[in-house]
């Protein structure tokens, strides 16, 4: 089988949906919901050979073939569901952390749906500052809010763009998390420059946590928002 170079954009999922990919073992219950596993032994050879042979449209019926068709595209949809699972493994593997790990901290019962959101974050990320962006509701507890996030890197860190994904559907059983990112020299050029966004979101009473160690030469220009005056809810790992 000859092997193709293929751009980044392959690897973005093609046959989940948006909730599917905020949780992909979803994908792998509708699997064994659909069909039991000796039944699915039986589609997967019945798929296998009726391929080889060339019987699919010989042999088998219309309803046979319906739900062979049904079966690839169940398949389609776990391998994505896979890939997704891997890349979160890989992250956790990349921190040593286990997936009991995880569920201690988004688990945690004395804490706050916030917080264990922040803890999570802190923990892939080691971020500079965390703001929360909007994301209002009258129940801190509400598993029906959209809480959203903007996350401070520092300047010389490296962005991964699976961290995104890994923390927006490790975090699915809290409700709807979205987190985006920028670097910490970025954002203060753009509080430089006014823009009604971030200078809208990005003040003292929305950061929700703050590094401590923080390098002495980063500063603030004159006419930005001040970040660093007013104290902050830390936030910190179990």
């Amino acid at each position: 089988m000859k092997h193709v170079a293929f751009s980044s954009t392959a690897f973005a999922t093609q046959n989940l949906n948006v909730m599917e990919t905020a949780d992909p073992y979803s994908v792998i219950y509708e699997l064994f919901d659909f069909a039991e596993l000796s039944r699915i032994r039986e589609y997967h050879w019945e798929y296998l050979k009726s391929t080889v042979t060339g019987s699919f449209n010989k042999e088998l019926s219309r309803r046979e073939r319906s739900m062979l068709v049904f079966y690839h595209e169940k398949l389609g949809k776990l391998v994505e569901a896979t890939h997704i699972i891997n890349e979160q493994y890989k992250i956790l593997r990349r921190f040593r952390l286990g997936y009991h790990d995880l569920q201690d901290i988004l688990t945690n019962p004395v804490k706050s749906v916030n917080e264990k959101i922040i803890d999570l974050i802190i923990m892939i990320v080691r971020p500079e500052r965390i703001y929360k962006v909007d994301g209002r509701t009258n129940d801190p507890e509400d598993l029906r809010a959209v809480r959203s996030y903007l996350v401070v890197l520092a300047s010389d860190k490296m962005f991964c763009d699976k961290w995104k994904i890994f923390i927006e559907s490790a975090c699915v059983g809290l409700g709807s998390v979205l987190v985006s990112f920028i670097e910490n020299s970025e954002l203060i050029k753009i509080l430089s420059l006014g823009h009604s966004f971030y200078s809208q979101f990005c003040v003292p009473e929305n950061c929700l946590y703050e590094c401590d160690a923080r390098p002495e030469n980063t500063s603030t220009p004159e006419n930005a928002v001040s970040i660093h005056e007013t104290p902050i809810l830390k936030v910190h790992l179990l």
